[in-house]
């Protein structure tokens, strides 16, 4: 599972970087490369017990990448009870004449 999850992280925060970036063409090996960087960092500081930013300020999210982290490793149990649908406000149509 934590494979899977890994991956679906890396192909998410690549295409962030990609749209981030103004969606250039030729760059995808680099924008995964760098989104397999930061999972790898902040995987790293998860193991390490500390944060996953080496300094006091902006952590790029690393530190929420530690906790997606951390959830791989103590799953919450499945919600099976069924969520309420949501009722969705949807234009009137007119028959035309």
């Amino acid at each position: 599972m934590e494979q899977r999850s890994r991956e679906e992280y890396i192909r998410e925060r690549a295409y962030q970087i990609w749209e981030k970036e103004g969606r250039p063409d030729g760059h995808h090996d680099r924008h995964w490369q760098q989104a397999a960087e930061e999972w790898s960092t902040a995987e790293a500081a998860y193991h390490q017990g500390g944060s996953a930013s080496g300094d006091q300020g902006a952590s790029n999210g690393a530190d929420e990448l530690a906790a997606k982290v951390r959830d791989l490793d103590n799953p919450a149990p499945a919600n099976n009870a069924k969520q309420p649908e949501q009722e969705v406000d949807l234009p009137k149509m007119r028959k035309s004449a």
